[in-house]
């Protein structure tokens, strides 16, 4: 399966010669110096490969699920921590489970998200465990996946600031869970062979995907160039503008069949000796 970004190539030749502008600006620039290759990276990034000890990998992520994301009753944990991670993962396959929470990152470091394979039980996934309504997942906010596939299933129970991008996942996308209230998100370039379930979202939206079939949440859901879904006429079609009511009032769906020119956001890879 192609990722849809791939079938829009004015968008990855915007990007390709922006990123070329910026780093010949940078080389005219006067006293300026190639940075090092590999980055020299803080202590908040970590690095995996396919052949390290997947319970260390299990161990370290957990931790830091513990300090920025433990959820439970009461008020969202970590939310105003100081800590920060980001979790790069060289090409290969992980049997681990990526709870993401405040201040986290997870990426894969290959050139195409099928490089970077997560088949754990749950995989990288944003859990929602509060009381469903207060706060739900309404806080949910500030972290980010891109550049991965997901064998089976993944849920991304999530509102603003927390994009999902690059993802190949063969099973369905959940928007939420335990009927949990959100509050919106982004979905781009990207492939969800099952469906994708709104769940109690309030507003949702996705550009450059393909997705199998789609049930909107709770009022609002803009799609621009998302193909699908096929044959499912029970569920709401992307290529129309309006789709049915909810328990929360009318339901709009804005539908933009084109993708404009856009500059798609640069992902870091590795080379395939490292």
């Amino acid at each position: 399966i192609g990722l849809a970004v791939a079938r829009r190539p004015r968008s990855v030749l915007y990007a390709t010669m922006h990123a070329a502008c910026v780093a010949l600006s940078l080389g005219m620039l006067g006293g300026a110096s190639a940075q090092a290759n590999p980055p020299l990276w803080p202590p908040s990034v970590t690095i995996f490969s396919p052949d390290m000890n997947m319970t260390m990998v299990q161990e370290q992520v957990d931790l830091a699920w513990m300090t920025n994301g433990k959820q439970g009753k009461g008020s969202p944990f970590g939310q105003f921590s100081t800590s920060h991670f980001a979790f790069l993962f060289k090409p290969g396959s992980y049997s681990v489970d990526v709870p993401i929470g405040y201040y986290t990152q997870v990426a894969g470091l290959g050139v195409s998200p099928d490089d970077v394979l997560f088949d754990g039980p749950r995989g990288p996934h944003v859990p929602c465990d509060y009381d469903p309504h207060q706060p739900g997942a309404l806080d949910s906010f500030w972290r980010s996946a891109e550049n991965f596939k997901r064998s089976g299933d993944m849920v991304w129970a999530v509102s603003q600031a927390s994009p999902l991008r690059r993802v190949h996942i063969t099973g369905d996308l959940a928007l939420g869970e335990h009927k949990c209230w959100s509050s919106g998100g982004y979905l781009s370039n990207s492939v969800v062979e099952g469906s994708v379930d709104g769940g109690e979202q309030q507003q949702w939206f996705a550009r450059s995907a393909e997705v199998g079939s789609w049930r909107v949440g709770g009022w609002s859901t803009v799609v621009v160039g998302v193909d699908g879904p096929k044959n499912h006429p029970e569920q709401c079609d992307l290529r129309t503008t309006t789709c049915g009511t909810s328990p929360y009032g009318p339901q709009q769906t804005v539908v933009v069949d084109e993708v404009p020119v856009v500059a798609e956001k640069p992902f870091v890879s590795v080379d395939a000796a490292d």
